[in-house]
């Protein structure tokens, strides 16, 4: 979500953005960004309301679920261990719509390539996870098209929470990172 809004404030208010840093952003222009399409998502989202249901109530079933989920997004397990503290604090807030959504596609926000309307120097940091090309690669060649050398990519080893899971790492890069001159 947070790659998601750093990319529309640089598209919809270009004049308040310098540069655009994503760090392990999801992509997914037309909206499919794991979800299930139509009757089949509306239909699975109807089947596991109990699991909303639990969800919702921080039941533990939805504890489980959320210390799984939360886990299998680090590599680094001593660093995930200290961040699942704060984390289950916004699980009861979070989690809900997050999986509903999963099945039914995001609400509230109109989904759209902003990646292709960018116009500033783009920093993605990318945990890899064991992976040898972007999970998005429709995203890097986008931005890689669109700003040539003002896009930079990094793949590196951690999970989605990359900032937590490798924080050495995405400081350096961070401090590293220079918008070059346009």
């Amino acid at each position: 979500m947070g790659g998601l809004l750093a990319m529309r404030l640089a598209t919809e208010v270009p004049e308040a953005v310098e540069s655009v840093v994503l760090v392990d952003p999801v992509y997914a222009p037309d909206g499919s960004a794991g979800h299930v399409p139509g009757a089949a998502g509306r239909f699975a989202a109807a089947a596991f309301r109990p699991l909303f249901h639990q969800v919702a109530t921080n039941g533990p079933i939805a504890r489980a679920m959320s210390r799984w989920v939360f886990t299998n997004s680090f590599e680094n397990r001593e660093r995930m261990e200290a961040a699942w503290h704060d984390q289950q604090t916004q699980v009861p807030v979070e989690y809900p719509r997050m999986l509903r959504e999963a099945f039914t596609g995001p609400t509230g926000i109109e989904i759209r390539d902003d990646a292709s309307a960018i116009d500033v120097p783009t920093l993605v940091l990318e945990g890899s996870s064991g992976r040898k090309a972007p999970r998005f690669p429709g995203l890097v060649r986008t931005l890689r098209e669109r700003l040539a050398e003002r896009f930079r990519y990094e793949s590196i080893p951690g999970g989605h929470y990359l900032q937590l899971d490798a924080p050495e790492t995405v400081n350096a890069l961070l401090l590293g990172w220079r918008a070059p001159a346009a």
